[in-house]
């Protein structure tokens, strides 16, 4: 099961993929990319990406490598704008080498379209997308499952597990009231994905919440909740057949502070590569929510979000 098996796979997702190499350039991108950036051909493809409130945002300000679940626009090279999430992977060459960026582009018009409507129409739109996601996630797991090159497989379980980060968030802004939600219900969402993206290398534990967060939150939460589980299994369980990990969200000074906190031996966040565990990425979606990652590693490695959306 080669390359070729892997692009046919990627041609046919009902998202737009788009790879580029080490210095952004584009090398390769599906049918459904091409779509979203009104091209006809991978060569002549261009992206003009957006703020959701249309603020052009230059090539150099988005992170390539470190994008996950954040929402912007795409404008065609006819001047359609299309709301999409993106979340992208890196990956390195033979050496180990820093090479480039797989991203997938999520349309999510049909949900920002209905926004306004009522909630019953919101719950049955929710569920559809959530029924696509998980779709593509099903694909990517297979793929992953049939892929013999290490590389790709690390590459297609990253993706799989933030799609399914994207999921839980979509599960949790399902109870939405009064535009926010239980944070309770995402917690609980996104342990199970981990769980099932990682088996019996995690144990995980969901502490209780009484948190409301408005929807906006759900889905940068959701990726940045998936990507310090993650690093934890990927740090902290050294040696060991598991690692216990124990997820908490808790009003905090007027903030709301997410606890991950494993049992690991701990760790300096700056020894890390910080592609390969994710820490920008935590660190970007953390601004997104106005707050700040910060780490503590005694007794284990502690990492903290505060969230400040006021």
């Amino acid at each position: 099961m080669g390359e070729l098996w892997l692009r046919n796979l990627f041609e046919n997702l009902p998202a737009g993929v788009y790879v580029t190499d080490a210095a952004g350039k584009s090398v390769w991108c599906n049918p459904a990319m091409l779509e979203l950036a009104g091209s006809e051909s991978p060569e002549n493809i261009t992206l003009n990406l957006l703020l959701p409130d249309g603020t052009p945002l230059p090539r150099d300000a988005w992170p390539v490598a470190d994008a996950g679940g954040v929402e912007i626009l795409i404008e065609s090279a006819g001047g359609q704008r299309t709301p999409v999430i993106v979340y992208s992977n890196p990956y390195d060459d033979d050496t180990g080498v820093f090479a480039g960026t797989i991203s997938l582009f999520a349309n999510i018009s049909s949900r920002k379209e209905s926004e306004a409507a009522t909630r019953e129409r919101l719950s049955q739109l929710i569920h559809r997308e959530k029924n696509e996601i998980q779709t593509i996630q099903s694909l990517l797991s297979g793929a992953q499952r049939e892929a013999t090159h290490p590389e790709a497989k690390d590459i297609l379980a990253g993706v799989a597990r933030r799609i399914g980060a994207v999921t839980a968030a979509q599960t949790a802004i399902g109870r939405v009231d009064g535009g926010t939600f239980e944070a309770q219900a995402l917690l609980q969402a996104v342990g199970q994905n981990a769980s099932q993206s990682f088996g019996p290398k995690l144990d995980i534990e969901i502490g209780p919440s009484a948190v409301r967060l408005p929807v906006r939150a759900a889905v940068p939460l959701a990726i940045i909740a998936n990507e310090l589980i993650g690093n934890a299994v990927q740090h902290a369980r050294g040696d060991r057949s598991r690692v216990a990990v124990r997820l908490d969200l808790q009003p905090a000074n007027g903030e709301s502070l997410l606890t991950v906190k494993d049992d690991g031996p701990g760790f300096e966040p700056a020894t890390v590569k910080h592609r390969a565990s994710g820490l920008g990425l935590v660190e970007a979606l953390a601004r997104q929510l106005g707050g700040r990652l910060e780490v503590t590693t005694q007794r284990g490695t502690c990492c903290m979000v505060r969230i400040n959306l006021r």
